[in-house]
């Protein structure tokens, strides 16, 4: 039998913090086969990221390997120099970033940093022409229109999308016999994703290419991956069958994170199952197995021993925990009742009778000037888009990037001036300069990255004090209600004094809710408020997105590029299209029976499914 591309074994790597070493990874054992996709999965801090740079001789300067062998190809990895990964980095292993903007060089044309990746395999006698004539093979491959044109432009000038098709392409350049692809879509709209993941598909049968996939999302699996191993405090728990884990998961943390996501068929009359708690702290892990302060059925030898793999399911499948399968069926049961538990748990209280809306939108316009003094065109980012956000209700509006959601919002409550058009508060247009300040202070907002909208020099009690004190709160009376506010989007009160960056993504994501709470707005719009986090913290964020509907009666605007997500949380869907609004309907109405074509293959884009055909959504035009 051939040796594996790649062996791990009883890898340990470890951050050295201030406070001590940090363990990120801790005896991880796996292999990887040529031509196959392994997906690792786990919330952030879990060691994925960890043990992907670790492949590749990437770990930051504070980051070492403790312990353990890393074999490629049969040869050892650990305690390579820099010489030496010179010869195996870009060329035998190359990686696929998250963020495509952030790895490719804003100051570089496309063609450019193509070239170098060709060039870095230093082949004798290559010809300039043979290198840009590979440049276009290499973008037609990874499905990259008008490659000619491509690059010639800089990587601003690019879709997201396409930006990440050409990262792809860079990595490929160096023909390597492993890709580590580290959370390649989390940032893409579904039907780029379902893209993106088809295309690495698609590459892996023609080019035999190994894959090492890394993301928080196990229904991205589906796609892609041949085996899962999961990951829990820098512990492999779970390892089999991408089948068999999706199928028939053994460990309660598999499953919970499986219960976590929202799916099409889904009702939306229940809370979603989160997983409570945070993942434990890597310098205060507790003893026996880590997960069993948030495993409702741990036992009191899971809270003394650590488990091993000692269970096998077949194939190869086994988990680390200690419960039997017994326990584990009423693991699983427990899942089932609970939900079924809370079918009516968020009944949705109808709108305000007799009252107009909160908003209205008439026929919104707003366009750029784009390009050179002497070639200025007319972009129409939101054409013409009339619309209603009802008192008390969810309005979600979704499309891909570049559709006008933002601009649309943004337009909408004065941050641009409309081209034309008019907006209603509460039955009353925003003509006189009086009017639109108390639209303002009706006004609450929450955005996708938490970090960047808190002032990361103020507590967060005094972040969320500043709105009341600009309206007119004396200190007394604020400080008691951001008490209120923290007790309400559930953060300990004596959370008060601590900074944003002493929090986990899910508080502080709370933190920004109870901020844009703060002075009891009439409306709240969130601009992709979770397509950042884990899925577990998605749904703690979006169950308490649903309460405080229900409990307060706030009117929401929800911008969102995840459909499941949308058809849980949302009263009505606005789909945009080009800067027009192509299908608007009750939720319910969109989901079950969507009328435009543009729709149905945002819905398609939403299903995970195998890999297919793959379809370039930018050759199609829906208007």
């Amino acid at each position: 039998m051939n040796d594996p591309l790649l062996q791990v074994e009883n890898l340990s790597v470890f951050y050295q913090t201030a406070n001590g070493k940090l363990p990120a990874v801790r005896g991880l054992d796996f292999s990887l086969e040529k031509g196959e996709t392994l997906a690792i999965v786990g919330e952030s801090g879990s060691g994925k990221t960890a043990t992907a740079l670790s492949v590749i001789g990437l770990l930051p300067e504070n980051g070492k390997i403790d312990n353990g062998s890393i074999r490629f190809s049969g040869n050892e990895l650990v305690g390579n120099t820099e010489m030496d990964w010179d010869k195996i980095r870009g060329q035998q292993i190359a990686m696929v970033f998250q963020d495509p903007m952030s790895a490719l060089n804003p100051v570089l044309k496309v063609g450019r940093q193509l070239e170098e990746a060709i060039l870095l395999r230093k082949e004798k006698g290559i010809t300039k022409a043979a290198v840009h004539a590979e440049c276009i093979a290499l973008l037609k491959q990874v499905g990259v229109t008008e490659p000619s044109l491509r690059l010639k432009q800089y990587p601003h000038q690019l879709s997201g999308g396409i930006r990440q098709r050409v990262m792809i392409a860079i990595a490929l350049a160096s023909k390597p016999q492993l890709l580590i692809a580290d959370e390649p879509t989390t940032a893409l709209d579904s039907t780029i994703k379902k893209q993106i993941l088809e295309l690495l598909a698609e590459l892996k049968g023609k080019m035999n290419l190994s894959i090492l996939l890394i993301t928080h999302d196990l229904a991205e699996t589906v796609t892609l991956a041949d085996k899962i191993m999961v990951m829990y405090a820098g512990k492999m728990i779970e390892f089999g069958l991408a089948e068999d884990i999706l199928d028939n998961p053994q460990h309660p943390y598999t499953q919970a994170l499986l219960q976590a996501f929202p799916r099409m068929e889904d009702s939306n009359k229940h809370r979603l199952f989160a997983l409570e708690g945070q993942p434990p702290n890597a310098l205060q892990l507790p003893d026996g197995c880590s997960f069993h302060p948030r495993c409702i059925f741990a036992k009191g030898r899971c809270m003394r021993t650590e488990p091993s793999f000692s269970l096998s399911f077949g194939h190869g499948h086994k988990a680390c925990c200690t419960l039997s399968n017994e326990e584990k069926q009423k693991y699983k049961m427990h899942f089932v009742t609970s939900e079924h538990s809370r079918t009516r748990d968020l009944e949705r209280k109808s709108s305000i009778k007799n009252e107009p809306p909160i908003l209205e939108v008439n026929h919104l316009t707003k366009h750029f000037q784009v390009g050179s003094l002497f070639s200025r065109k007319q972009l129409k980012a939101v054409d013409g888009v009339s619309f209603t956000v009802e008192r008390g209700e969810i309005t979600a509006i979704v499309g891909e990037s570049g559709c006008g959601k933002s601009t649309l919002w943004q337009t909408a409550v004065g941050i641009y001036k409309p081209t034309a058009g008019s907006v209603n508060f509460l039955g009353k247009p925003l003509s006189k300069k009086k009017d639109r300040e108390l639209f303002h202070r009706q006004l609450g907002f929450v955005f996708q990255n938490s970090f960047s909208s808190l002032n990361p020099r103020m507590s967060i009690g005094e972040a969320i004090l500043e709105p009341l004190l600009v309206a007119g709160w004396k200190v007394k009376e604020g400080k008691l209600r951001v008490i209120e506010l923290l007790e309400l989007v559930g953060i300990p009160p004596d959370k008060y004094h601590v900074f944003p960056h002493e929090m986990s993504g899910g508080q502080r994501q709370r933190v920004a809710i109870a901020r844009a709470l703060a002075v009891n707005p009439k409306m709240v719009i969130l601009d992709e408020p979770v397509s950042s986090l884990d899925v577990s913290i998605q749904a703690q964020i979006v169950n308490l997105l649903k309460e405080l509907q229900a409990n307060l009666q706030v009117s929401m605007i929800f911008i969102s590029h995840d459909l499941p997500l949308v058809k849980y949380i949302a009263d009505k869907v606005i789909v945009m299209y080009g800067g027009k609004i192509v299908e608007a309907a009750k939720c319910t109405e969109i989901f079950q029976n969507p009328k435009h074509p543009y729709t149905k293959a945002l819905i398609a884009a939403a299903t995970p499914a195998p890999a297919g055909p793959i379809k370039d959504s930018t050759k199609t035009s829906y208007l």
